[in-house]
């Protein structure tokens, strides 16, 4: 079955839509400071696993939990088909990550170097 349309307006609905609030970006850091939260215990889990590490993330949406892979990551190729998304996850200024308008059934377009 051809999903392409379906993802297409998926991606349309982000581009075009008010939510997710993109206050939720800062929220969940102020979560990550707070000792003892569900998000702080998430992202350290996260962070283990990806530590030192070339990482795709695909559906990054506006940078969510990009901003704790970029701490201790090598490399990061955010992708999400929604262009305005992708456009708030650049204002977040996230070291080693590069932004890519990408959705999950077309990761070819994206280069292994």
């Amino acid at each position: 079955m051809d999903y392409s349309e379906y993802f297409r307006q998926l991606a349309d609905y982000y581009n075009h839509s008010r939510l997710p609030k993109m206050t939720a970006v800062a929220e969940t850091r102020a979560d990550f400071n707070r000792e003892g939260s569900w998000v702080r215990h998430c992202a350290e889990h996260l962070q283990l696993a990806l530590a030192k590490r070339r990482v795709l993330e695909v559906a990054c949406g506006g940078g969510r939990w990009t901003q704790f892979i970029a701490d201790v990551a090598d490399r990061v190729v955010a992708t999400d088909p929604s262009p305005r998304l992708l456009e708030f996850g650049r204002t977040l200024g996230l070291p080693n990550t590069e932004w890519m308008e990408c959705d999950a059934f077309s990761l070819d377009k994206i280069s292994r170097t």
